[in-house]
């Protein structure tokens, strides 16, 4: 059986705030982050997102609590440290999490059947040392900073690093704190290269099955310091990439607002996930795709887009093919209508038999052929015809 992935998503994070349209992630709405959850599941296998950003009580754990069902079934899971038990665990002996953050948890508990464990104390370890190495005689940090070799800010740079030094492995803030007091002009590119590390570390640990998104300012900024991403990533997908139209439609369907009324967000949430259901093929499609794409791709979503307009190109042509055998059948029914004045019964039978089934039997194949290449299109298409219902398009 072809292996299908799994998305890493990227929402909640304060330095690289993610939204839909122009809006900071800290003004997204519940739906927002639902509509984007579920267009996610159609290509994935499964979604994973960050524990601490549904413990802190923001938008992606109101969204959860709208769209349980999500976690329930396993499709979105969530992060653990390895070795701890459950959600209530990590709030309260872990993480640093205030008491607001139990009662999450314990819903977490109640509802999360998947859980993707790592070991925090690994990639601190080697987040830590790469920071250290950045701050060293000729780290990458400093190159970026006037006189960070032999200039003045060289011996602040010392300083900064043998404060670091003694700093809990796994706190990227508190490089920016300590920055702030010996470097404060520099301290943006400090918060950068903390949030930089921080996000290309866990892609050494990572599976070859996952996608993680990535701020694409970090991964740039990566580049700058030599310090290659492992892995596959993509920049965040809910534009410029496949997955926008399915989040552009989703969003502006009325159901899915109405807050006043859950049962009809969950009733949209049910049926976008059943059309999922029948759809393996879309994720097995992402998958190709991936597995297709040069080792050299930098962002995914281009790769992911050129397939989108392939798909639609085929859809394209069959529909145009699918006229021109319907042509063709009727031509041949005219044939048998005039051979029949001066043909035998028999063969002006079999004509008028090609006139009636030709163009259905040309007809099918065509659409069986279609339908295998373009997996997305086809998917659209029945969320789209199965949302137009009028108990899903009442106003708010």
């Amino acid at each position: 059986m072809a292996n299908t992935r799994d998305i890493v998503m990227n929402l909640g994070d304060p330095f690289y705030p993610l939204a839909h349209g122009d809006a900071a992630a800290r003004q997204l709405s519940p739906t927002d982050v639902v509509a984007r959850l579920l267009a996610y599941t159609l290509f994935a296998e499964r979604v994973h997102v960050a524990t601490r950003y549904v413990l802190s009580g923001g938008v992606l754990y109101e969204a959860l609590r709208l769209a349980p069902q999500l976690l329930d079934t396993g499709l979105v899971s969530v992060d653990r440290y390895e070795g701890v038990d459950s959600f209530e665990d990590l709030a309260r002996n872990h993480g640093g999490y205030s008491s607001d953050a139990l009662p999450r948890a314990v819903w977490l508990d109640e509802h999360a059947a998947a859980v993707r464990s790592f070991r925090p104390s690994s990639q601190g370890a080697v987040f830590h040392a790469l920071i250290m190495e950045d701050l060293g005689p000729g780290g990458a940090l400093r190159l970026h900073i006037r006189g960070g070799q032999r200039g003045a800010a060289a011996a602040r740079l010392d300083r900064i690093r043998e404060q670091y030094a003694t700093c809990p492995a796994d706190i990227r803030e508190r490089l920016v704190d300590v920055a702030a007091i010996h470097l404060p002009a520099h301290t943006t590119l400090f918060r950068r290269w903390a949030a930089m590390r921080y996000y290309l570390v866990p892609t050494l640990f990572d599976p070859p099955h996952l996608i993680r998104e990535l701020p694409k300012s970090a991964v740039s900024l990566a580049g700058r310091a030599d310090a290659p991403v492992n892995g596959r990533w993509t920049a965040p997908l809910d534009a410029g990439s496949p997955v926008e139209p399915f989040l552009h439609y989703l969003v502006q369907v009325p159901a899915l607002a109405r807050h006043d009324h859950p049962d009809a967000a969950r009733q949209v949430i049910d049926t976008v996930l059943s059309v999922r259901e029948g759809r393996r093929d879309a994720r097995l499609s992402f998958s190709r795709t991936l597995d297709d794409a040069s080792p050299d791709a930098t962002d995914l979503r281009d790769v992911l887009r050129r397939e989108m307009a392939r798909q639609h190109r085929v859809t394209a042509h069959s529909s145009r093919r699918a006229r021109s055998m319907q042509w063709i059948g009727v031509g041949i029914g005219l044939g048998s209508t005039a051979a029949g004045l001066g043909m035998s019964p028999e063969l002006s039978t079999l004509l008028g038999l090609a006139t009636t089934i030709a163009p259905a039997a040309v007809d099918g194949v065509i659409a069986h052929i279609q339908d295998r290449k373009r997996p997305w299109v086809l998917a659209y298409e029945e969320i789209t015809q199965a949302l137009s219902k009028p108990m899903f398009q009442q106003p708010t």
